[in-house]
């Protein structure tokens, strides 16, 4: 662990989504965030760290003033991606990085599938924002449902393929449906 967080008192939520991200994933994702931003008490925003709605969920959180906490795949010695590099810098400040992994484990892909599993378990809800019908995302999801925490997904277009994962969630009833920011304090 990097940083201060702690895990007692605060609701915990998870926003993940894939890493090629649409501007419409990323502005739903930070208008959630502002909107849990408002909530009492203040919820700590759980992440992985990667690009598009992962690093959208990081940076909105600290712009709303939430406490973030960023689920590495790789050891501290290894930011992956790269370009999150000053991000991770905050998050220590602001929050905390949490990895099981030795100081300079670099990117294996079977670490980044490992990690969903303590992103859906630290989590008292998980919130896909846009997911293919594949991904970490998707993984991270069904762990969480598994787990019995709550799950919620964005729609998209059906023909969306950005979004085939989340309608697949919802259409198998192991996520609910998202139709705005306050869907998620009534449940």
């Amino acid at each position: 662990k990097k940083g201060e967080c702690s895990l007692e008192g605060s609701r915990h939520i998870a926003i993940i989504g894939t890493r090629n991200s649409t501007e419409y994933g990323e502005r739903i994702c930070e208008k959630i965030i502002n909107y849990l931003s408002n909530c009492s008490p203040k919820p700590v925003i759980i992440s992985g760290m990667a690009l598009g709605i992962d690093t959208c969920a990081h940076k909105s959180a600290l712009k709303y003033g939430l406490k973030t906490i960023a689920i590495m795949g790789t050891g501290f010695g290894t930011i992956y991606p790269p370009s999150n590099l000053n991000l991770s810098n905050k998050i220590s400040k602001s929050g905390c990085l949490i990895t099981e992994y030795g100081n300079n484990i670099p990117s294996f892909p079977l670490n980044f599938a490992r990690r969903n599993r303590i992103i859906a378990g630290l989590s008292d809800a998980v919130i896909l924002c846009e997911s293919k019908e594949k991904g970490g995302g998707i993984i991270t999801s069904k762990l969480a449902f598994e787990y019995n925490r709550v799950v919620f997904a964005v729609p998209g277009r059906i023909t969306d393929d950005n979004f085939k994962g989340c309608n697949s969630l919802i259409e198998q009833q192991i996520a609910n449906i998202i139709t705005d920011a306050s869907t998620i304090t009534n449940h």
